[in-house]
C-alpha cells in the first residue's frame, strides 16, 4: 500500500572536497489524499571530513514536488 524510490548521483570534483548532486524520489501511498508524488532536487555539497571510517559532507540545494492523483473519481 506504501513504496518509496530514492535516487541520487553525486559529480565529484577531483582534488577538491566540493561536488554537485542530483536527486530524485518517487512516493506511493494509497491512504493520502493523492496516489503518486514525484520530486527532483539539485545542489552542491561541501565533504568536510573523509577517512577511511567517517564522512562528514554537507548539502545545499533546491527542488521541487508534484503529487498527482490517478484514481478515478468517485461516484
Amino acid at each position: 500500500n506504501q513504496a518509496i524510490l530514492n535516487a541520487r548521483n553525486e559529480l565529484l570534483f577531483p582534488d577538491t572536497p566540493w561536488s554537485l548532486f542530483g536527486a530524485a524520489q518517487v512516493e506511493y501511498d494509497e491512504f493520502r489524499a493523492y496516489d503518486l508524488r514525484a520530486g527532483a532536487y539539485a545542489g552542491v555539497s561541501y565533504r568536510w571530513v573523509k577517512t577511511d571510517t567517517t564522512l562528514f559532507k554537507t548539502r545545499l540545494g533546491a527542488g521541487a514536488t508534484r503529487e498527482f492523483d490517478t484514481r478515478p473519481p468517485g461516484p
